[in-house]
């Protein structure tokens, strides 16, 4: 299915991103979190990175093969 990623900014929605995603309600996209590169002296041990990922909605579908879905940002967890 075609879908179209937007977001709200400022009041007014504005598209991220355009792809083709399996079909589904519900999709998720991984987050990558800026690197922070330290080095670490005695018995400092560093932390894993957390992985987190975007929740889009799909909250319009599309009529016919040729129109898009319209995926919401819900939350990043």
């Amino acid at each position: 299915m075609k879908a179209i990623f937007m977001t709200e900014f400022g009041g007014k929605l504005m598209e991220v991103e355009r792809r083709e995603i399996p079909p589904s309600p519900d999709y998720y996209v991984a987050v990558r979190s800026p690197i922070q590169v330290r080095a670490f002296v005695g018995e400092e041990i560093p932390q894993a990175l957390e992985a987190k990922r975007e929740h889009w909605v799909c909250r319009s579908t599309p009529r016919t093969p040729d129109d898009f879905a319209v995926f919401l940002l819900k939350e990043i967890t």
